[in-house]
């Protein structure tokens, strides 16, 4: 019976041994081979449409490590899975892009990091003035104190003139007035574009202003 009890005694002892050593093993190794992220991706603000890298730089690097990226805004194209992700930024993508990155490994927990890149958005075409056609010194003075005034305040852009007629024949006389004044005030007629919309009741213009890198297609009337 004594030996019995001794063999009880020693076994419940040397699985408590074991145990005990196991669990510090464990400890050491994650605390060892726990690694540090960091991800980094541009300094430089993106424009909107633009493509985009974000890197996951884990030290000390591991074959088993998992890679799983988020991002707030965008698409990811290229690298789900791997430690670089190419992103391309939506057209109309304003304010910032963050990407998140979760690795996992059979040696430690999970472990997430991300990193946020401002997004300059794309100018964008303005409407400067919409008026009825009404007599040639109205359209003169429309000019004078809107699209003229504001495409020499900013050099780069370009001026576009819808004109929505009531006729063909109210369109051309409408066309003439408006380059005529540009010749008479010494306006570069290359940076003003003129575009027909859709037919009207009474004719109606429409003066934008288009920033460079801007697109404006053919609008509709405001009324």
């Amino acid at each position: 019976m004594r030996s019995m009890r001794q063999k009880l005694y020693f076994i419940f002892a040397s699985f408590i041994i074991i145990s005990f050593v196991s669990s510090c093993l464990a400890q050491t190794v994650y605390k060892d081979t726990r690694p540090n992220l960091k991800v980094t991706c541009s300094e430089t603000p993106l424009r909107a449409g633009e493509k985009t890298v974000f890197t996951a730089n884990l030290k000390p690097t591991s074959a088993s490590a998992t890679y799983n990226w988020t991002v707030s805004a965008g698409t990811i194209t290229k690298g789900q899975g791997t430690p670089t992700i190419e992103i391309e930024t939506l057209a109309n993508q304003e304010g910032s892009l963050t990407a998140t990155v979760e690795i996992g490994n059979v040696y430690f927990e999970i472990i997430t990091d991300s990193c946020t890149v401002d997004i300059i958005p794309l100018p964008k075409a303005k409407l400067s003035a919409e008026f009825p056609y009404s007599t040639q010194g109205y359209i003169k003075m429309m000019l004078d104190s809107t699209i003229f005034l504001e495409l020499q305040n900013d050099p780069t852009a370009q001026g576009h003139i819808f004109i929505f007629p009531k006729t063909p024949r109210e369109k051309a006389l409408i066309e003439k007035i408006i380059r005529n004044q540009i010749k008479v005030r010494g306006f570069d007629a290359t940076r003003i574009t003129f575009a027909e919309g859709e037919k009207n009741s009474r004719s109606v213009l429409q003066f934008w202003i288009v920033p460079a890198g801007a697109e404006v297609s053919i609008p509709k009337l405001k009324s």
